[in-house]
């Protein structure tokens, strides 16, 4: 088993690179965090990915068009 965490402020940039990862992976789990990073002048939120996957064959979710929908979260 591996993990892969992708992290980012853009939704649609998250979710394109989350369906891109998965599609030839196995995937055992996914859960996502949201966070905020703080600087002098800006507070920007930022969602985390951790993905829990195996990498052999080809079992991912190719016919799936969207795995990840963070619209909906």
């Amino acid at each position: 088993m591996k993990i892969k965490i992708l992290k980012n402020k853009d939704l649609d940039k998250l979710e394109n690179d989350v369906n891109e990862f998965i599609q030839d992976k196995c995937v055992i789990d996914i859960k996502y965090e949201s966070t905020q990073y703080r600087t002098c002048k800006y507070i920007e939120n930022i969602l985390i990915v951790i993905i829990l996957y195996d990498s052999y064959g080809n079992c991912g979710y190719l016919n799936t068009k969207s795995l990840m929908d963070f619209k909906k979260v």
